[in-house]
């Protein structure tokens, strides 16, 4: 009897872990044919924090090699970029730089809705990124690894902010939710700053 249970107890687990296979596969083909992106692995290799004061170029190699998105001036094979811009004179080039579309983005990450890039000098100031759905603020700082504190900021880093911007408007009315996460790398340093005449 304990031999027949224990046997059964056995083929109920094997059973179970090949449902659950075939489930993940279905989720999958699911995917697949409802023209949903696969999530990329992008912040296994490069955590969202890193990405801050990165030159564009070194940015568009990173969606071009991770996600497939080829950017015609920032890009893996453009070693050259130098951004000539200035915040008084050359203005444009001073904040050049590339957006993602939102099939890009969800590519990144499928909690993910629209991303904006803002870049000056040619490095990455801020990026601005709309949720799908709300989340709560905590988990959202553990599935992003976004430090607590300013103590725990890296170098890269001078804000993390949560909850409703001039970007994204419609914010939770539960103050421990977020529908955006906006992370700025430096100040903004334009005309102004400078006292450009």
């Amino acid at each position: 009897m304990k031999y027949t249970a224990f046997i059964f107890l056995v083929s109920l687990a094997i059973s179970c872990n090949k449902i659950k296979e075939t489930n993940t596969d279905l989720t999958e083909v699911s995917d697949s044919l409802m023209g949903r992106p696969k999530p990329s692995n992008l912040f296994d290799k490069y955590p969202l924090v890193t990405l801050l004061r990165m030159p564009s170029t070194e940015l568009g190699c990173i969606f071009e090699k991770e996600l497939g998105y080829h950017h015609n001036l920032y890009n893996c094979s453009n070693k050259s970029y130098i951004n000539k811009g200035d915040p008084c004179n050359q203005t444009t080039q001073y904040y050049e730089g590339f957006q993602i579309g939102d099939e890009t983005t969800a590519k990144i990450d499928s909690s993910f809705q629209h991303i904006d890039l803002k870049f000056e000098h040619g490095n990455l100031r801020q990026i601005n990124i709309l949720l799908r759905d709300s989340l709560l603020i905590n988990d959202a700082r553990k599935k992003f690894l976004l430090p607590i504190d300013r103590v725990n900021f890296p170098e890269n880093i001078t804000e993390i902010s949560f909850g409703e911007n001039t970007y994204y408007k419609n914010k939770p009315t539960d103050s421990n939710y977020t529908k955006w996460i906006s992370l700025t790398g430096f100040d903004h340093m334009g005309a102004a700053e400078y006292g450009c005449q």
